[in-house]
């Protein structure tokens, strides 16, 4: 088994804590709204909490990108990214689909960022694969 870069052990040193950030925030705010709305200013700053996190991995991403060197894992991420994207994609074009067309019940806009990461994620071996 080959040995993590030094770029990928800092990319997982900053993603890992940041995407347990976005489960714990994003289930806390979630908990707060439905059983203690929050009123005034600070609901506002409660409601964007969860969108931290989800930009921080935008940038741990950007920064892991920069920092490797090994251009096939280079390419292997950004493959990833792009399958996520596109799977993202055309899951939102359906969905949006189905509400307009068939009154679909809407879907929480943020489980969109859940579809790109499980696509992302499930894409990479394969993506390792296909070159093997």
């Amino acid at each position: 088994m080959k040995r993590w870069s030094p770029a990928m052990r800092r990319y997982l040193a900053r993603f890992v804590p940041t995407m347990i950030s976005y489960v714990i925030v994003l289930v806390a705010v979630d908990w707060l709204f439905r059983n203690h709305p929050p009123v005034g200013p600070i609901k506002y700053l409660l409601a964007l909490l969860p969108a931290l996190p989800v930009i921080g991995i935008i940038v741990i991403l950007g920064l892991y990108l920069i920092d490797e060197t090994d251009e096939f894992e280079r390419s292997v991420l950004v493959q990833a990214i792009l399958w996520a994207t596109g799977a993202t994609l055309a899951f939102n074009t359906v969905h949006d689909a189905l509400m307009n067309f068939l009154h679909f019940p809407p879907m929480p806009m943020f489980s969109l960022f859940t579809v790109f990461v499980a696509v992302w994620g499930l894409a990479q071996p394969v993506i390792r694969w296909r070159y093997r």
